[in-house]
């Protein structure tokens, strides 16, 4: 199954907790907007014991939820089924980071350049939402493109993304990893 192989890829079933100044965070999932997630219960019974965060990563039914979580509210609701599997890992790795709707607004934004002045399909309104005409035009941008085009647009409306932020926030160690996310070439991918 894609969604298996694109979550191990993009690192999210691995321990990542994180308690900052948004709050908690387990493998990219934000408590602060998830808190009726049934992984945060068993989150709060690991930081009595020894080694916390890090015994979070032996608890499997935790590891199954947070795949449960990525293939329902990111994977299914963006229908990345529909698309390559090139397209698909990078939409669920920008989603995770970037978020649902901005990502697809990327991919909308993406094959509206793509088409040369509306002169290949007509172009897509760029609302966030994936609907069968966005999913039909990315189909004909990928035939008509190719995937290795639409993949690098995507890198670069993400790449750009971050420095934007960067700019207005300033750059730390963990804003610097952002771009470890960034690959214009996808060779071992395909």
């Amino acid at each position: 199954m894609k969604f298996n192989l694109a979550i191990k890829r993009i690192n999210l079933i691995h321990n990542n907790y994180a308690d900052g100044k948004n709050g908690e965070t387990y493998c990219g999932i934000p408590r602060v907007d998830n808190k009726d997630w049934e992984g945060w219960e068993i989150i709060d019974s690991y930081k009595k014991k020894e080694n916390f965060p890090t015994n979070l990563d032996e608890d499997s039914k935790l590891r199954k939820l947070v795949l449960e979580y990525y293939k329902k509210t990111q994977w299914d609701i963006m229908k990345l089924d529909e698309f390559p599997y090139m397209i698909s890992e990078e939409l669920l790795d920008m989603s995770t980071n970037i978020g649902k709707q901005q990502t697809v607004k990327y991919l909308q934004r993406a094959v509206n350049i793509l088409n040369m002045n509306e002169t290949l399909w007509k172009n897509v309104k760029v609302t966030g939402r994936i609907d069968k005409h966005t999913i039909s035009v990315v189909k004909i941008c990928l035939k008509k493109r190719g995937t290795q085009k639409l993949f690098n647009m995507l890198n670069h409306i993400q790449a750009k993304h971050y420095i934007e932020l960067i700019e207005k926030n300033g750059v730390d160690e963990e804003k610097r990893k952002w771009f470890d996310r960034v690959n214009f070439i996808n060779k071992e991918r395909r």
